[in-house]
């Protein structure tokens, strides 16, 4: 049985999209067609949060990176599990680094900008 889920999408296609999947498979859905802020977080907890292919789009790239990666923080005290999807497309959303190895420097921001024990 799926707990209540909470969900974020500031994309008005993508949102409506979700929630008439959700009206029909998953009523328990609450949709919030706007983006997730650290506003959103106050003294709620999550038990998993899925970040898929969003971080990229929050950071602008690199134009707000760090505070996408202070939201991240944030996210990572209120939950027990993270689920982030590395997006290495090109164009504005991209996040580059200085490093050779893209994957490795992300790897590098998420175990220093969270709380989590392990990042896998």
């Amino acid at each position: 049985m799926l707990g209540s889920v909470t969900a974020y999408e500031p994309n008005e296609r993508y949102s409506a999209i979700g929630q008439a999947l959700a009206r029909l498979r998953a009523p328990n859905v609450e949709w919030r067609a706007r983006a997730f802020t650290d506003e959103e977080i106050g003294s709620q907890r999550w038990d998993v949060a899925l970040v898929l292919s969003t971080f990229q789009w929050i950071s602008r790239g690199d134009e707000a990176l760090p505070e996408a990666l202070e939201l991240l923080s944030s996210l990572s005290r209120t939950t027990s599990c993270l689920i982030f999807e590395i997006g290495l497309n090109q164009g504005a959303s991209a996040i580059t680094t200085r490093k050779r190895n893209h994957i490795a420097a992300i790897h590098g921001m998420l175990a220093e900008s969270t709380t989590y024990p392990a990042i896998r």
